[in-house]
């Protein structure tokens, strides 16, 4: 039995809503609603940079993903929990928050 076969990639999207409903309204907006999805995260990995060197903890940067001293991992890890979305390009205002389909 082959798994194409017996998979449809809707089951592995439904699957993976059903998993996650926390994020389950974010999905199926759009490649516009995507888009600023990954730019989202980015300015948040960007803020938790920030306040890595704003406390002179050597760190690296590598897509969304930091580098630092092993020391400093749980603070890290904290930071990245509680760091919020700060729109300094002003991109929020042009998202719709609307499905696609929706009218």
């Amino acid at each position: 039995m082959r798994i194409q076969e017996t998979i449809k990639p809707m089951d592995i999207a439904q699957a993976f809503l059903d998993k996650h409903p926390k994020i389950a309204d974010y999905y199926n907006r759009g490649k516009a609603y995507g888009d600023f999805i990954a730019c989202w995260e980015f300015d948040i990995a960007f803020e938790v940079l920030m306040e890595l060197t704003k406390k002179n903890i050597p760190c690296l940067r590598i897509c969304n993903s930091f580098v630092i001293p092993s020391q400093y991992e749980e603070l890290a890890k904290n930071m990245i929990d509680v760091a919020s979305y700060v729109d300094r390009r002003g991109i929020s205002k042009d998202l719709s928050t609307k499905k696609d389909g929706d009218t």
